[in-house]
């Protein structure tokens, strides 16, 4: 299936400075990022647990976006598929979210 990722082992910083990226970013608007696919979720950085690859994800459709400085209406992938590539479960609790500014409440409604 792969490795699961674990943060504390990160030693090369890159988890980091993804976050940074995100945060520099779309910093604007009080840091939140509106998803310009539906319009109504907010886009959160999260990293796939057992791969470690950090994904912009939004908490309303699930449009992925794997750069997260190019985030458009055009070039997102749904959840299920992104996964599905990967052969792992399209559940959230396959991710762990990075982007703390909304965690809380976005979890709280998904589905597991």
């Amino acid at each position: 299936m792969g490795v699961i990722y674990d943060k504390e082992k990160d030693e090369s910083g890159f988890v980091e400075d993804v976050v940074e990226s995100f945060l520099l970013f779309h910093g604007h608007k009080g840091g939140l990022m509106y998803c310009p696919r539906c319009e109504q979720g907010l886009v959160v950085l999260a990293l796939i647990r057992k791969t470690g690859e950090p994904i912009c994800i939004c908490d309303e459709c699930d449009a992925v976006w794997v750069n997260s400085e190019n985030i458009q209406k055009v070039n997102f992938i749904d959840y299920t598929e992104f996964m599905s590539e990967r052969n792992l479960d399209p559940l959230w609790n396959e991710l762990e979210i990075l982007d703390n500014r909304r965690t809380s409440q976005s979890l709280g409604k998904r589905r597991e």
